[in-house]
């Protein structure tokens, strides 16, 4: 198994709170195989969407407290730009503090990291021939420099505007599947409550994509981890 795997076999024994042996890590190289081995060894469902409920129902009265709107415009299929218009970043700061929970992070609009993008590596490219060095002259570390510094000042000086919603959290649905993903262990030892395999499978999903990137929802059992790293 390549390091990236053992990282994400890390990553989801943290997310469900047990240990993989390597005995047996070793032969789970697809996302179905690990959702089967944490359904026989840690997780077995007898209590239908209990955690999805008990999540919901946290951020539901969160969004009632924070953003003073009435418990019936809160539903499953309610959009977040519905209840939630402007002042994201600041109403996500108060919705984690509310809730105690880790939500999902806000990004950038597109826009903004494509001039992002653009002005690091045209920067980069223009200060060594501002500065008039050749290839050998440092020309390439002067670059690399440049483009770090430029990269890192775009990154503070656009952090307000990090206020869109992530594409796979656009419904309360999709919040609360991400909410839960993100707080797993501590959901379901504060509620004592077992999780259906449907609620072991969506925060599979999430973990991985965390570790080996893409969207959550993109995998399937049959995905195998080094394929889907080498394609990314």
């Amino acid at each position: 198994m390549g390091l990236d795997v053992a990282g994400t076999i890390l990553t989801v024994e943290n997310a469900f709170g047990f240990s993989i042996p390597d005995e047996d890590a070793a032969g789970l190289d697809t996302v179905g195989k690990l959702y089967e081995y944490i359904l026989a060894h840690r997780f077995r469902g007898y209590q239908e969407d209990c955690l999805s409920s008990i999540t919901f129902y946290k951020l539901r009265r969160a969004m009632m407290s924070v953003l003073r709107i009435p418990r019936k415009e809160i539903r499953v299929s309610t959009k977040l730009s519905e209840i939630i218009p402007s002042r994201r970043r600041r109403t996500w700061k108060a919705l984690r503090r509310e809730t105690g929970l880790r939500l999902p992070q806000l990004r950038r609009p597109v826009w903004v990291t494509k001039i992002a993008v653009l002005a690091t590596f045209g920067l980069g490219i223009a200060m060594p021939v501002l500065l008039s060095l050749s290839l050998f002259g440092g020309a390439i570390m002067v670059a690399i420099l440049t483009m770090i510094a430029v990269g890192y000042l775009f990154s503070w000086l656009t952090r307000p505007l990090t206020f869109e919603f992530l594409p796979e959290c656009a419904t309360m649905r999709q919040l609360t599947s991400l909410t839960l993903a993100h707080n797993f262990q501590a959901i379901a030892e504060e509620s004592n409550c077992s999780a259906s395999d449907a609620e072991v499978w969506e925060t599979l999903q999430v973990a991985v994509a965390e570790k080996l990137g893409g969207s959550p929802w993109q995998l399937t059992k049959e995905t195998d981890f080094l394929q889907y790293r080498n394609a990314g």
